[in-house]
C-alpha cells in the first residue's frame, strides 16, 4: 500500500491540485504512506517545483484554472522525463474530453469520484512509482464513464455542446452542412441517453460532459 521498508529512500510525488482543500488531503495521505509530497496549485508553479526537486512521480488534476491544464502540464513534464510516472486525479469522466495531446498509454487516469478511499489512491501510486508493466488504473475504460462508447467525434462534438454553439456553429466549426451537424448531433446524444423528450438537451449535455 505504499509503505516505506526503513532503509529505502522516501519516493518524492509532485501533487498538482488547484484546490487548497483536495491538495492538502492528496498530500497527507501520501506523507502518511511515507512519500515525500511536493504541493503545486498552478502548472507554472508545478513546473518550477519540478525541476527543483526531481520527483519521483506526479499526481495531476486535469482542471487547473487559467492556463495550462493538466494534460498539457504532464506532457511539458515528460518532455523533461521520458519515464516519469503519471496519476490523473480528476472529476473528468474521459480524458478524451481535454484539449490538447491525448495523455500517455501507461500513464494512471483516476476519477476522483470512484476512488473508495486513501487507501485506493495510495495503491495505485504505489503501483505507478514501481512501473508494473501492465499495470495501469484507468477509470474511464470502465462501464461506469456514460463515454465509454461515444467515438472522438461524438465527444468533440458533445465538447462543443457543452459550450454552447448551435448545431449551425457546429457544422462551421467541423466544416459539414448543417444536415450532417444535426445528424451527429442527434445521434450522439441518443448515446448518451438523452432523447427528444427530455427537456433542454444541450443543459443536460453539458452535464454529461463535465
Amino acid at each position: 500500500m505504499g509503505r516505506m521498508n526503513p532503509t529505502t529512500s522516501p519516493r518524492k510525488i509532485l501533487v498538482v491540485e488547484d484546490e487548497p482543500f483536495m491538495r492538502e488531503l492528496v498530500c497527507r495521505a501520501l506523507d502518511d504512506a511515507s512519500f515525500v509530497t511536493i504541493p503545486a496549485g498552478t502548472a507554472t508553479d508545478a513546473v518550477k517545483l519540478f525541476r527543483l526537486n526531481d520527483p519521483d512521480g506526479a499526481i495531476v488534476d486535469i482542471d487547473l484554472g487559467a492556463g495550462p491544464n493538466g494534460v498539457m502540464l504532464a506532457t511539458r513534464l515528460r518532455r523533461d522525463v521520458a519515464t516519469l510516472p503519471l496519476i490523473f486525479l480528476t472529476i473528468k469522466e474521459d480524458p478524451r474530453t481535454v484539449d490538447g495531446p491525448s495523455i500517455p498509454d501507461d500513464a494512471h487516469f483516476l476519477n476522483k469520484k470512484r476512488l473508495s478511499d486513501v487507501d485506493a489512491l495510495i495503491s495505485v501510486v504505489d503501483d505507478a512509482m514501481r512501473g508494473t508493466p501492465g499495470v495501469v488504473t484507468r477509470h474511464d475504460r470502465t462501464g461506469a464513464n456514460p463515454l465509454l462508447t461515444l467515438t472522438q467525434d461524438q465527444v468533440d462534438v458533445l465538447r462543443l455542446i457543452a459550450e454552447g454553439l448551435s448545431n449551425q456553429q457546429i457544422a462551421d466549426e467541423r466544416g459539414t452542412t448543417l444536415r450532417a451537424a444535426e445528424l451527429l448531433v442527434s445521434r450522439t446524444l441518443g448515446r448518451v441517453g438523452i432523447d427528444e423528450k427530455s427537456g433542454n438537451r444541450r443543459v443536460l449535455a453539458a452535464r454529461a460532459f463535465s
